[in-house]
């Protein structure tokens, strides 16, 4: 592919920057999503023609890289491309470590020369689904504009260590590696790719349906679309419980878009259930326990205390359990908790269940960047329950379970037990049950609750808006051992429930800042315009 000329004045440096991004990387684009599948083919090319259980479909990608680019505008390197450039040539001395080769294929696609390359995929579908058989992932991939660039690229492929392979129907086909290596169907003006023979069909009904859908003016990002019905119960054990935690969740169908606005990424998700699902508002006061320094993640949801709702949990957790085999007749877990509870004088089913509003839970990070504690507080109606809960309940399920002496701690609370080395602490405050993992762990609680100028509560709660909600949270990425984040801006988490359709949006606002701080603490080569 021949380079596009830059503009005269600018530096040559970033004219060669620019030079390589574009006859670099319009190859990893493509190559990036199938290269794993040329090197791993062969273990995928068997089974029944697949269901795909998610798609991702790209709208006008070539916007979203404009809108990335112009995060990078003030900053020390024009884009992406130019900041990994100018890292290495800074650290070339210095023996840092380098990126992957696929990292830095890919970050050198993020460059201008690339914005009218990444037309060719507007419209474009990969489709993602597991072998009933074993589980094994199957997978194509399509774009239906293609200018006659990625089809040169698979026929290279196919070339250099592939060839062609039987026709499907009336088109030709290319393997794109060595015998079991993803297969490429040639149609003119698309790029359709997949996995195995098997998945050729679905590969080919996705590009036939691509073209009846209409080019939006406005849209850009990425549309996810999940069917958890459609995912078969195959795979290791743990493989076959995730999966049927999935499938028993009660979604139909998941939406989500994903994409860059101005200054902030956002993904907003709809979710269409099974049957109707209610429960209370979030009470922001849940959200006090939460302390506003070294946390990592935190989270508050509304629990539905109705009999349905639990009914449908305890059922979820059932098949979840019998999914692993030799335990399809394992007694029901809820039979179980309630003999446990025999004798305690606290009954489950009257003074658990029903009684339950919330829960609020936290991580912190340590002074060396590590997991420092991790914290649940359980919201229950009145304090009365809680004191109930805490003298008598708690103890004989912990020491039923973990048999195991509990140890009552001189400044209030008991020690259940330990795991992985580290004590698991209760306190009962009022009507709020709090379960620390680490001798420490409820300290910063503690003392967040008292006194709010130690709680995040009020930043968690700007995150709210005007409606209410049943599910908030945040992740705090300068937390997460990585110094060149340190001030970042969270990621926000909000969602609620409307009858039988969930709605949760995750957004993430101030990238330019961001992006500004990162490369100032970076070493890069100054870019010096002439």
């Amino acid at each position: 592919m021949m380079s596009r000329p830059e503009p005269a004045g600018q530096n040559p440096r970033r004219i060669r920057v620019c030079d390589h991004g574009v006859e670099m990387a319009y190859k990893a684009v493509v190559i990036v999503i199938v290269s794993v599948g040329v090197s791993l083919g062969a273990t995928w090319a068997r089974g029944a023609e697949p269901t795909e259980a998610l798609t991702i479909q790209l709208v006008h990608p070539e916007r979203q890289l404009e809108r990335l680019i112009a995060l990078f505008k003030g900053t020390r390197a024009p884009h992406p491309a130019a900041a990994m450039a100018a890292w290495k040539r800074a650290t070339r001395d210095l023996k840092v470590k380098g990126l992957a080769k696929a990292t830095e294929a890919a970050i050198a696609a993020l460059n201008p020369g690339m914005i009218r390359e990444l037309r060719n995929f507007d419209g474009g579908q990969i489709g993602l689904g597991l072998d009933p058989v074993d589980g094994r992932l199957r997978w194509y991939v399509v774009a239906p504009r293609d200018d006659g660039a990625l089809s040169a690229l698979t026929t290279a492929m196919a070339l250099t260590d592939g060839g062609p392979d039987s026709p499907y129907l009336d088109m030709k086909v290319d393997r794109l590696g060595q015998p079991g290596a993803p297969l490429a169907l040639r149609i003119p003006g698309k790029l359709v790719i997949a996995s195995s023979r098997a998945d050729l069909p679905s590969a080919r009904d996705a590009a036939g349906q691509l073209d009846n859908i209409e080019a939006s003016e406005s849209a850009s990002g990425w549309v996810v679309k999940f069917n958890p019905e459609a995912l078969p119960l195959a795979g290791s054990v743990v493989s076959r419980q995730i999966i049927e935690a999935v499938r028993a969740s009660g979604w139909r169908s998941l939406e989500g878009r994903a994409g860059i606005e101005g200054e902030s990424v956002e993904v907003a998700m709809t979710g269409e259930l099974k049957t109707t699902l209610g429960g209370p508002i979030l009470e922001s006061t849940w959200l006090d326990w939460i302390p506003a320094s070294e946390v990592i993640a935190a989270g508050a949801f509304s629990i539905d205390a109705s009999p349905q709702a639990w009914d449908a949990r305890f059922a979820w957790a059932d098949r979840v359990e019998r999914a692993a085999p030799g335990k399809e007749s394992v007694a029901p877990l809820r039979t179980r908790l309630n003999l446990l509870s025999f004798g305690t004088g606290v009954r489950p089913e009257v003074d658990l269940f029903p009684q339950v509003r919330g829960l609020t839970a936290f991580a912190t990070s340590d002074q060396k960047g590590g997991l420092g504690a991790i914290v649940v507080a359980l919201h229950v109606a009145d304090a009365q329950i809680a004191e109930r809960l805490a003298t008598r309940f708690v103890p004989r399920l912990a020491s039923a379970i973990g048999q195991t002496k509990l140890e009552p701690r001189a400044e209030g609370g008991l020690i259940l037990g330990e795991v992985w080395n580290r004590p698991i602490v209760m306190v009962q405050r009022e009507s709020t049950l709090l379960f620390g993992w680490g001798e420490s762990s409820l300290t910063a609680c503690l003392s967040a609750k008292d006194d709010p100028s130690r709680s995040a509560g009020t930043t968690v709660r700007a995150f709210w808006g005007t409606l209410p909600s049943h599910r908030l949270g945040a992740v705090w990425p300068g937390q997460l051992g990585n110094p060149l984040l340190a001030d970042a801006p969270p990621v926000a988490w909000v969602g609620r429930n409307e009858s039988k359709v969930t709605q949760d949006v995750v957004r993430w606002n101030g990238l330019r800042g961001v992006v500004q701080r990162f490369l100032e603490r970076v070493p890069l080569e100054p870019f010096i315009n002439r």
